[in-house]
């Protein structure tokens, strides 16, 4: 596995812990504030930037998938995209 790819495998996992994180204390502590757990949540997505470029793909690539081998990079971002749509909306409303 090459040094890049390793780098995405773990600031991907690094961002899902982010938001499993921000879920749960959001969930645990709603009383107190869930401004910081929105901002957490944000932290966790604007952490994807440091991705290299080569390895970002946008919504109509046609490049092979780097988590699932057999689909392509667009299939893994329509995943990807209901997940942290999820998320957002749940951490802001609880």
């Amino acid at each position: 596995m090459s040094k890049e790819i390793r780098k995405v495998y773990i600031i991907t996992a690094t961002q899902y812990a982010i938001y499993l994180i921000s879920l749960l204390l959001a969930y645990f502590n709603s009383e107190i504030s869930s401004n910081w757990a929105f901002y957490l949540l944000l932290i966790g997505i604007l952490l994807g930037n440091f991705i290299p470029s080569k390895y970002r793909s946008n919504f109509f690539s046609t490049d092979p998938g780097l988590f699932l081998k057999n689909h392509t990079r667009r299939f893994e971002t329509i995943i990807e995209m209901p997940i942290i749509a999820i998320i957002i909306f749940t951490v802001l409303f609880l």
